[in-house]
């Protein structure tokens, strides 16, 4: 009786050890299957992560090329703006570097006319002569600065140096033009302190016209 109850316990010791041992082993496989699906879930948030970071860098980029190209075409049109207004300018110059000459013509016309009068004109024509220089040096002022001005490059200047360039091209000519005007003002001058004074009443006027 004992010697069975003996032999009872040891095969239900036995099986209750086989039990656990593969309540063991199947809770181990458990937890490493568990570990493994969380690291593979982990290496994928990663890589979503990574894609989105990338996804971000390439989207600012792209916005930062776009404003770049936008920035690029206002300057662009900006500095082709400073330029054709430079350039009106510069014609303006021009045409009355032309009417100055249109005045030279009549002086010249004015000084034949008293020389055939007997009036002395030697000083005016002399006066009349030194402003060829001053002629050419503004015609030279002018195109030189229409040259700058029209060689302005968005490319590589920016708005505030090409309005700089620009201004400062365009005062020297405009420096040299009124030095042209102020040399026909005084050949005017000399003119007329050449006509006798009791011819001033006819000639003067006709000097001045």
């Amino acid at each position: 009786m004992f010697k069975k109850l003996f032999t009872l316990l040891i095969v239900v010791g036995f099986t209750l050890s086989l039990l656990l041992s593969l309540t063991v082993a199947v809770s181990a496989d458990d937890q490493s299957t568990r570990g493994g699906r969380f690291a593979e879930k982990r290496e994928q948030i990663a890589q979503k992560r990574q894609e989105l970071v990338q996804r971000a860098q390439e989207k600012r980029e792209e916005i930062q090329s776009r404003i770049a190209t936008r920035q690029a075409n206002i300057k662009e049109r900006v500095i082709n703006n400073i330029k054709r207004i430079f350039g009106q300018i510069l014609d303006r110059m021009m045409a009355a570097l032309n009417r100055l000459d249109k005045i030279v013509a009549r002086i010249e016309s004015r000084i034949a006319k008293l020389k055939t009068r007997g009036v002395n004109t030697t000083a005016a024509e002399a006066a009349l002569a030194a402003c060829a220089d001053e002629k050419t040096a503004a015609a030279g002022a002018i195109n030189d600065a229409k040259s700058k001005v029209a060689a302005l490059d968005p490319a590589s200047v920016t708005v505030r140096d090409a309005v700089q360039q620009a201004n400062g091209s365009v005062r020297l000519a405009k420096r040299a033009v009124q030095d042209y005007h102020k040399c026909l003002v005084n050949v005017i001058r000399t003119l007329r302190a050449s006509v006798p004074k009791e011819a001033t009443g006819s000639a003067a006027t006709e000097s001045a016209d």
